[in-house]
């Protein structure tokens, strides 16, 4: 029974295939049918080729706009830490000529000690270079000897430092 129904099927398909052909040979196709069909394969043509170079664009733009983005938010963690560095220092010697107490805040090992070696008229000199980037929160008594101020940064944990004639060493 499925078999008669496809070919039922098909032979209507096939009917219906004929009645269209049949129509379309009977109305005359216009002079310029050719010359239509071109215009619109040609037009097609162009405003793909307009979308693929309006998609380039967009790319390259895209891509130059995450560069600048990457480049700027590089260039600004830099100028950050230069100039917060920059800043801790110079709140330092403003602190220094107003009292004796000095607070270092999230100040380098090197700017802490380049900043006593100063005060105290003595050399420093860093044999580690890993120990020059930490980071220390304490405070300075200028008032106070050199010794008192060296055992309190010898309390933390990754300094280690010795006086000597005339050098403050860090090891």
């Amino acid at each position: 029974m499925e078999a008669n129904n496809r070919r039922y099927g098909d032979t209507a398909l096939c009917e219906a295939l004929g009645r269209i052909s049949n129509q379309t040979r009977q109305e005359p196709l216009p002079e310029d049918f050719e010359q239509q069909v071109m215009n619109r394969r040609a037009g097609k043509k162009s405003s793909r080729r307009w979308m693929l170079v309006a998609a380039v664009f967009i790319g390259v733009l895209m891509l130059s706009g995450i560069s600048f983005a990457a480049w700027q938010l590089r260039n600004q963690g830099a100028v950050k830490t230069s100039s917060s560095e920059t800043h801790n220092v110079a709140t330092l010697q403003k602190n220094e000529t107003r009292d004796s107490i000095v607070h270092f805040d999230n100040v380098r090992l090197d700017s802490v000690l380049t900043i006593v070696g100063k005060h105290y008229g003595r050399i420093v000199i860093f044999h580690n270079e890993q120990s020059r980037h930490i980071h220390l929160y304490t405070k300075w008594d200028t008032t106070a000897p050199l010794n008192q101020i060296i055992d309190r940064l010898n309390d933390f944990e990754k300094v280690s430092i010795r006086l000597t004639d005339n050098q403050i060493i860090s090891e």
